[in-house]
């Protein structure tokens, strides 16, 4: 235990050190400076050679488009229902079925050239389609042929799903027109009625002015007779003094007094005839007024029943027929709507060639060329310096 304290530990292990390991800059750049010329050359090689592809491959368009899973439906509630899923359409795409929709239009040689990309980001409803081709008219032209066929590549469930919703939106649509035609009917029925109930209206005004007029000729007959019946009062009062005059004299005649009694009695007779007839024509005025009054209420109600009638033919109606219009264009923009796929953006062609990548191929080349010279200076410089090595 002792001799194991005692032992001093190993020295640390070295590491030989040989200077040939160093990477001598000045070496790399003395290379590179007498390949230099050799560099350039390689380059300028790559680059004419990427410059003649791209001068002689020929220029292709983008063409793109989108589409997505058109409606097949609506649920009772009106939610939105499609059959197809945007992987559906992509891998309709990536079988190649479109092939078949254009080989009636296409010769076989340009069939070949045909590929169309189909690609949805995540997250997505859409599908992005790419086809690069020479003629951009003609590209839009194939493209929109492709998203033809595809609309009309549907499944026989899927065209039966079509044509059931189609026929509810065909019984909906016939549904709001007849609607809307009865609304039209009760329009008219409203005109004819507001008419008829005007002229009712006018019959319930002449009898308020009969009315008027009668009570006012038999106003003007109680004035008459209270105006005979004061001036018989008055008579009958100058009578009474006469009379009365006559029985104090003792000379007059007593046969005059019974005539002047006799006159005073028809007179105050009379009188009361009058009276009774006064408030007879009286009692005939109430009652008039009590028909004019009801003739007011009757002539109130129907202006009231006219003004709600031309508030439903002006106001409710038109409202209730705008409501019915905008649901048949509804229904008619849902049926039109119902397709399997639904063109989101039609195809349309870049401006400019989108291939050859003329640009990036350029300096591409350029940094091959380089990246070539470089390894090919390294190399020969390598060989140059140790092939008596590499041949020993």
């Amino acid at each position: 235990m002792s001799q194991e304290q005692g032992q001093t530990p190993p020295p640390p292990q070295s590491y030989l050190y040989y200077p040939e390991d160093e990477i001598d800059l000045a070496q790399l750049v003395g290379v590179i400076w007498r390949r230099r010329w050799a560099i350039v050359a390689v380059t300028a090689v790559c680059f004419a050679v990427a410059l003649a592809y791209c001068l002689i491959a020929p220029k292709q368009y983008l063409i793109s488009g989108q589409v997505a899973p058109g409606i097949t439906g609506y649920s009772q509630d009106g939610a939105v229902q499609r059959s197809l899923t945007p992987k559906g359409i992509q891998e309709w795409f990536d079988k190649d079925a479109y092939l078949s929709a254009l080989s009636a239009k296409l010769p076989s040689d340009q069939l070949k050239k045909i590929d169309i990309s189909a690609s949805t980001p995540r997250g997505s409803n859409v599908v992005t389609l790419r086809l690069y081709w020479p003629d951009p008219k003609k590209g839009v032209e194939i493209l929109g042929s492709v998203i033809e066929s595809l609309s009309g590549s549907s499944s026989s469930r899927l065209s039966k799903s079509l044509r059931v919703s189609r026929r509810m939106l065909d019984q909906a649509i016939k549904g709001r027109q007849n609607a809307l035609a009865r609304v039209e009917l009760e329009r008219k029925r409203l005109e004819r009625s507001i008419e008829l109930e005007k002229n009712r209206l006018g019959l319930i005004r002449q009898g308020i002015r009969a009315l008027e007029d009668k009570i006012a000729q038999t106003n003007g007959l109680i004035r008459d007779i209270n105006g005979e019946i004061k001036t018989i009062n008055s008579n009958t009062r100058d009578l009474i003094r006469l009379r009365d005059a006559l029985a104090t004299d003792r000379k007059a005649d007593k046969l005059s007094i019974l005539m002047y009694s006799n006159i005073i009695q028809q007179n105050l007779s009379y009188a009361i005839d009058l009276r009774k007839e006064v408030s007879s024509l009286q009692d005939r005025v109430y009652d008039l007024e009590l028909a004019k009054k009801g003739k007011e209420v009757e002539l109130a109600k129907e202006q009231t029943k006219i003004k709600d009638m031309q508030q439903k033919l002006t106001k409710d109606l038109p409202l209730r027929k705008a409501a019915i219009e905008t649901d048949i264009k509804t229904l008619m923009a849902k049926k039109e709507s119902l397709a399997p796929v639904e063109v989101v953006q039609p195809p349309f062609s870049s401006l400019e060639p989108k291939r050859p990548k003329v640009k990036m191929i350029l300096a591409l080349s350029l940094v091959m060329g380089i990246f070539i010279g470089f390894m090919g200076a390294f190399l020969v410089d390598f060989w140059e310096t140790n092939r008596d090595k590499i041949s020993s």
